[in-house]
This record gives structure tokens, C-alpha cells and sequence, in this order.
């Protein structure tokens, strides 16, 4: 079932993107043809393995998020794909001065002016953060998330 349905997104992606390319109306564009899809689900590293089923639907799905780079890195957290020591598409390794880049886990969060009529309310819940193991300071963008488990 994992197999269809895995065929199935990558035909609903491409068929998306297609069109809005062809809606578009961009310079040179050529509509994909039955056989360009049939020859990119049949591509090394694209063709279902289901060794590499977990992978393979969440590169195919990273790069369907494209567009939409905030799922993108949400996907990555909740998955660790693509993972610069994956099988199939390794993630670019960034550096600052020779030294490798972690992905943020969370953006920082502001503590509230104090003219916020919630103030209060937003100050006890980034205080009660602060008391989960693992969540750091308000902001460390390396902290966890409620949702990024160890």
C-alpha cells in the first residue's frame, strides 16, 4: 500500500506544479509528458525500495515543500530527512568560520512589552517552557519544542 500511495503523491506533486509552471505561462516551459513521470519514478533513488520507504516519501515530500520552507524544516525536525548521512539525498552541510551549522529547532521567543494586555499570561506560559527539560532559555533557537523529542 505504501507503494501506491508514495507513486500517487509524487504524481499529485508533479501534476501541481505543472500546471501552476504551465498557468505561469513561464519563458520556455514545456509541460511534462507521460513518459518525462514514468521516467522520473523509474530514476535511481526515486523507484519505491521499501529498505528505503521512510526516506524516499519524506525527501519526495521536502521536495514538494519547496514552496513552503517553514514545512520544509518542520518535516526535517520530525523526521531527520534528508540527514546529511542519508542513503538517497544527503542535506547540504552548512559552516560559519570552519565550524559545521546546526538546523534552529525553534525560532526565539520575545518576552511581551509590558503594555501587552496578555503579558501575564504569556510571560507564565514562556516561564513554564523554560521548566521543560531539554527547552533552554527563551532564546535559544537550539531548544526543543513541545513536539521535538528526543
Amino acid at each position: 500500500m505504501s507503494k501506491n500511495l508514495y507513486y500517487q503523491g509524487i504524481d499529485a506533486a508533479l501534476a501541481e506544479h505543472d500546471k501552476a509552471a504551465s498557468t505561469a505561462k513561464i519563458t520556455g516551459y514545456q509541460a511534462l509528458t507521460p513518459a518525462e513521470v514514468t521516467a522520473y519514478k523509474a530514476s535511481a533513488g526515486v523507484v519505491f525500495n521499501q529498505a528505503n520507504a521512510l526516506e524516499q516519501i519524506c525527501i519526495q515530500q521536502y521536495i514538494n515543500y519547496f514552496k513552503n520552507n517553514n514545512e520544509a524544516w518542520a518535516l526535517v525536525k520530525r523526521t531527520g530527512y534528508p540527514s546529511v548521512n542519508g542513503n538517497l539525498f544527503k542535506a547540504e552541510v552548512f559552516t560559519s568560520s570552519g565550524s559545521v551549522l546546526e538546523m534552529p529547532r525553534r525560532f526565539s521567543i520575545a518576552r511581551p512589552f509590558p503594555t501587552n494586555m496578555n503579558a501575564e499570561n504569556i510571560n507564565k506560559a514562556i516561564d513554564d517552557m523554560i521548566n521543560i527539560p531539554g527547552f533552554g532559555t527563551p532564546n535559544d533557537i537550539r531548544g526543543r519544542v513541545w513536539w521535538d523529542v528526543q
